[in-house]
């Protein structure tokens, strides 16, 4: 093999490495060298499925230990693309990927994938090859630039290094000023070119700046680095996108926690309403106008509660599906065109859109909640209030009831001796009162019962007992009158020698009883 073949190979190599590991990036695998690479099989089938979109069912072995094993892997990606993918023209075996000594043919394989999956599109003339596409792809992105032209991959914008810095400047415009550059300074060009696409766009240095400029390098090398240019750029639009959707499903899924722990603290506050008002409820029995309207404004609060909660499980629902929805997006990203990434564009727009509606009316909610929490402390704070004022009206009544119970106790208390007495002389006197004698009561002027019980009880009381002391004062009186009675009659009885006996207490004629 020759040195121009050696250097060739050296640079295929460089080119497909760093080309396999841009979209093995894509599920975090990576691989050292073509040589040793594929060997497992393993890598060489996430490849497949990253480049064709589609997932391989056969079953395979994750850890293939033995050469058979690494070689059935092979085989089943191989096989995979020409089934499955319908791609022709495949010249290496599994066996030429395990054994790694026949890099011809690898090199070859790498170049047909690339070809295939990653070839730029060419609306203009389909059908054509990869290279005509690959010019097509250079002129569409620089048409905008009028001291540049590209007819074809030896034109001198390419050998000026022109060519190059605009379409660095394409991929991102703050990584150089293109007007700043003359297209007489070829050298100069093309070396702040491949160092600024090193740098930047993370491309191996496959050109020397030197033999670019002074347009000896091969037409098959600028193809190549080309190439791997047009796959930055595709990239870089896809994983904008990619990322973005990532970032949309994170901040759906915060979103979602946020509203729960949202929804978690509001359970919580309604619990500890609930807890409020049923020690209301126990305690405030004696208000219940005032526990009539705690009771409205927690049926109200229940049902905000019921409503936010039911609006809550329908916007998971449809943020859940939203995510499953973009989940699915991002899968079909990877050989996405540029309408898809516009159409996700549109939908993360609208997106935010609904974002921001549900966080604007989720605040307003809680606002109000928050007042309605606010108004029936309030409340709750007044009605404690009414409470302790009842509570002490109430112990002032008591004591007052008390007082008035001790003092109607005496009054009964001394009520009932008199009556004791009285009895106990009505008892004294029975007899005496039985003689059959003729006798006028005094009249006792007694308030009588329709009009006693109008009275206050202490006064009640001070009636009867003055009524009681006037009869026992009337009958000491009569008593009197009587003893001297008997005296007379007594000292008329000696006179005609008749012995007077005085009546026994247990004597019981008959008298005739005074009319009160």
């Amino acid at each position: 093999m020759s040195n121009v073949d050696k250097k060739w190979e050296e640079v295929q190599k460089k080119a497909f490495t760093h080309w396999v590991n841009s979209q093995l990036g894509k599920r975090d695998e990576s691989i050292e060298n073509l040589e040793t690479g594929f060997v497992s099989g393993l890598h060489l089938i996430t490849l497949v499925e990253i480049l064709s979109g589609k997932k391989i069912e056969t079953k395979y072995s994750k850890k293939p230990k033995l050469k058979v094993h690494k070689i059935t892997n092979c085989y089943i990606a191989l096989n995979f693309l020409s089934d499955q993918c319908g791609v022709k023209g495949i010249t290496v075996s599994a066996e030429d990927i395990v054994n790694g000594d026949r890099m011809t043919f690898i090199l070859g394989f790498c170049w047909l994938l690339l070809r295939t999956f990653q070839a730029p599109a060419n609306e203009k003339a389909p059908g054509s090859s990869f290279e005509s596409n690959l010019l097509q792809w250079c002129k569409d992105t620089l048409h905008g630039y009028k001291d540049i032209t590209v007819d074809s991959f030896k034109s001198e914008s390419f050998i000026n290094g022109k060519a190059l810095l605009a379409l660095i400047n394409e991929f991102d415009g703050s990584i150089l000023k293109y007007s700043e550059y003359d297209a007489h300074n070829k050298f100069a060009n093309c070396d702040t070119a491949l160092k600024l696409a090193e740098e930047h766009l993370k491309l191996p240095v496959l050109i020397d700046a030197e033999e670019l400029a002074e347009g000896k390098t091969s037409e098959k090398n600028i193809v190549l680095y080309l190439s791997l240019m047009h796959n930055a750029f595709k990239e870089r639009a896809s994983g904008e996108t990619r990322d973005s959707l990532l970032k949309k499903v994170k901040e759906l899924e915060e979103k979602i926690a946020q509203i729960i722990a949202e929804n978690d603290t509001l359970r919580n506050s309604k619990t500890s309403l609930e807890h409020h008002q049923k020690d209301l409820t126990e305690n405030l029995h004696l208000v219940t106008t005032e526990k009539t309207e705690v009771t409205h404004l927690r049926d109200q609060i229940s049902t905000q509660f019921s409503d936010l909660q039911s609006s809550y499980s329908k916007e998971t629902s449809e943020l859940k599906e939203k995510i499953e929805e973009l989940q699915q997006n991002i899968k079909l990203l990877q050989s996405s065109s540029a309408d898809t990434t516009t159409n996700l564009q549109s939908a993360k727009d609208e997106m935010k859109k609904e974002r921001d509606s549900v966080r604007e009316e989720l605040k307003k909610t809680k606002e109000a909640l928050a007042k309605e929490k606010e108004e029936l402390t309030n409340k709750q704070n007044e009605l404690i209030s009414n409470l302790k004022k009842n509570q002490k009206a109430r112990e002032e009544l008591e004591e007052i009831m008390n007082k008035k119970q001790e003092a109607h106790g005496q009054s009964i208390h001394a009520l009932r001796k008199r009556l004791l007495k009285h009895v106990h002389d009505m008892h004294v006197w029975k007899n005496f009162l039985d003689q059959e004698r003729d006798y006028e009561s005094e009249d006792l002027h007694v308030t009588m019962f329709p009009e006693l019980v109008e009275f206050p009880f202490s006064e009640q009381v001070h009636t009867l007992d003055t009524a009681i002391s006037e009869e026992n004062v009337k009958l000491d009186s009569l008593k009197k009158e009587r003893e001297e009675e008997i005296k007379a009659e007594a000292a008329a009885s000696k006179g005609k020698g008749d012995e007077v006996k005085k009546v026994p207490s247990s004597q019981t004629t008959q008298t005739k009883k005074s009319k009160k």
